[in-house]
């Protein structure tokens, strides 16, 4: 599974609750789960957001633990969680052990073989990817979008899967939900759509509990969480 972060540390730890500040700009949405109960978990993130720097020492919320997340991959290069030495041995013998950055997003879209969306939904980027991206895409690509479904042009891409100017899509987001009856997107083989609920798997319900578990015990034993945004006004009293 591909999850992304906005902050992430040199544990692996992530948070994708408060910002450095501890200020909330976001939702939890079953990023804890997902990691859980994925046979491999790959986080994506920039190295910084502007000046402020994605990857840190500690994050300030901890919302999924480090030893769930195996990879991490930003824009200079991929970092394998020293807990999986088979991922990293795997990755080597596949030849990625490092990525390939590309210039511009029109370049991405050109060379991908599957371009996968994983970023917040802000007033500046709110329908940015259209045909001038899904146009260049390759005839045998797949466009996946797990992320916002503002993001992107939705009447753009049912028109360039109608052309043939990829493969086909996958998508649990759109621009307006729920899916109206008749919209062409559920007419298309080539398209695979899903509720926006990663977390709710046969693997990750039966483990998530346990995230819970361990975290109250710890808390219970120790005094100690970094899990919990109000952390000071919780007492063992």
């Amino acid at each position: 599974v591909i999850l992304s972060a906005l902050e992430i540390d040199t544990d692996f730890n992530v948070n994708v609750l408060t910002g450095s500040d501890g200020v909330i700009r976001g939702a939890i949405g079953g990023h804890p789960d997902t990691a859980e109960g994925a046979s491999l978990s790959v986080v994506v993130a920039p190295l910084t957001r502007g000046r402020i720097p994605t990857v840190v020492k500690h994050v300030n919320t901890v919302v999924t633990p480090g030893d769930v997340v195996d990879v991490v991959v930003t824009d200079q290069g991929i970092a394998v969680n020293p807990r999986r030495p088979d991922v990293k041995e795997k990755l080597e013998k596949a030849g990625l052990g490092a990525i390939k950055l590309v210039d511009s997003l029109e370049t991405l879209f050109e060379q991908g073989d599957i371009v996968s969306l994983h970023l917040r939904l802000t007033p500046d980027n709110e329908h940015m990817i259209g045909m001038q991206y899904f146009s260049r895409m390759k005839k045998t690509a797949y466009f996946i979008n797990t992320a916002r479904g503002g993001l992107v042009d939705q009447p753009a891409l049912v028109e360039a899967l109608q052309q043939g100017c990829m493969a086909g899509a996958a998508l649990d987001v759109y621009d307006s939900e729920p899916l109206a009856a008749d919209d062409p997107l559920l007419q298309m083989d080539n398209v695979l759509l899903t509720p926006h609920i990663a977390g709710t798997t046969v693997d990750a319900i039966p483990r998530a509990p346990f995230l819970l578990m361990r975290e109250v015990d710890r808390f219970l034993a120790d005094g100690v969480t970094d899990r919990v945004v109000n952390h000071a006004s919780i007492t063992l009293e």
